[in-house]
């Protein structure tokens, strides 16, 4: 094997490759690149897998003799700060990268299984397609829903991100709060019911350049694929039943509802989720309290308490004086999101046992109301006044 490539293409190409890699397993392979040259299209391909998920990048090179090798990366990625035009060749079971002046080489890895394990049947993408999309609107969908799920949980499907095409839904929630994206304005070409998991998200951003305008989207019963001119990546779906997310949304009317500008709450639910962090204070929640022309936030102890005032927009006013308990770095995150997309939710309160209903453009989130224990309305108003 060798070829010719500007530094810089391949340093770019060798970490997007690398973003799935398991540099800590026991097996070789998971944490090595696997390159393969190709003389007749002037095509290498770098790629990596930790046998859950594989990328393959496609990048353009002087390819003057066709082959593969297997580099373990923590010590191939020292080869990647040669400036210039690097030539990789292989020697026997060394890789060598030089540009006349600077030369860096390592040796061949052996891997442990089919190195044809990291490529994509273009036979079962083709026949599986979902959608071809937005780059843009696809990553910045699944960064926001990430947010909303858990890493910890012991049910597996709220560690990933559900796509319902048959409702146009795509899905995240972590057991206290739930964020749904509507993609009705996407063409959908078949329908699935899929769990892919959180951390694609993170990979996406990583892998996905400046030069893909639109990705393909695929997925079978095991895997999901994403594809682009320079690039595919494949990942293990999460098996299970996903969670009944409509009977979560009620579906009744609201008690009153109005719109709420995330600038002015962002703030405040940052200074509450700071005063919460504290040992004394950690499962104090903050207070949502509504009269006829205002909304107040605070949060209320037996020796502690303050209060904000929020003005409101298409207030909608409750019958008699309301108040609501939620969690500030649950209810603050909502409202990033929001601001993320430069929209104003409406919010709608049910009762104090219902989820408040955030919504405006493409986002819905739920979020669970938080007991309000040693609060009380008198205290709030002494507060006010």
């Amino acid at each position: 094997m060798k070829f010719t490539i500007n530094s810089k293409d391949f340093k770019a190409t060798v970490e997007r490759a690398s973003v799935c890699l398991n540099i800590k397993s026991q097996f070789v392979n998971q944490r090595s690149v696997y390159m393969s040259a190709n003389s007749e299209t002037g095509i290498v391909t770098f790629s990596a897998t930790n046998l859950e998920q594989v990328v393959n990048i496609f990048v353009k090179a002087n390819v003057s003799e066709s082959g593969k090798a297997l580099a373990e990366y923590n010590i191939f990625k020292r080869m990647l700060n040669i400036p210039g035009n690097v030539t990789i060749r292989t020697e026997g079971k060394k890789i060598i990268a030089t540009n006349k002046k600077k030369t860096g080489e390592c040796c061949v890895a052996d891997w442990d299984v089919d190195p044809s394990y990291y490529l994509v049947s273009e036979t079962a993408i083709d026949e599986n397609g979902i959608s071809t999309v937005n780059k843009d609107e696809f990553v910045s969908v699944l960064e926001n829903l990430s947010k909303f799920t858990s890493e910890r949980d012991a049910k597996p499907a709220n560690k990933g991100i559900y796509f319902n095409t048959f409702d146009t839904d795509i899905v995240a929630l972590d057991g206290y709060r739930m964020a749904i994206y509507n993609i009705d304005k996407w063409i959908i070409n078949n329908d699935v019911k899929i769990i892919v998991p959180a951390v694609v998200a993170k990979q996406m951003k990583k892998i996905i350049t400046k030069n893909n305008d639109m990705i393909s989207l695929y997925a079978d019963k095991k895997y999901f694929c994403v594809t682009s001119d320079d690039f595919t990546f494949k990942t293990r779906l999460i098996e299970g039943e996903y969670f009944n997310y409509h009977n979560a949304i009620p579906s009744y009317m609201p008690e009153f509802s109005n719109r709420i500008n995330a600038d002015d709450v962002i703030p405040i639910c940052k200074e509450y989720k700071e005063i919460c962090s504290g040992s004394k204070y950690a499962k104090i929640p903050m207070g949502l309290y509504f009269t006829d022309d205002k909304m107040y936030t605070g949060i209320f102890s037996a020796d502690y308490a303050t209060v904000d005032t929020i003005e409101l927009s298409d207030y909608v006013k409750p019958k008699q004086e309301f108040i609501i308990g939620v969690n500030p770095g649950f209810y603050m995150e909502s409202m990033q999101l929001f601001k993320t997309e430069k929209l104003s939710p409406v919010c709608k309160y049910y009762s104090q046992l219902s989820p408040i209903v955030m919504s405006d453009g493409n986002y819905t989130i739920l979020t669970l109301p938080t007991s309000l224990e040693n609060t009380s309305i008198d205290k709030i108003k002494k507060l006010i006044a």
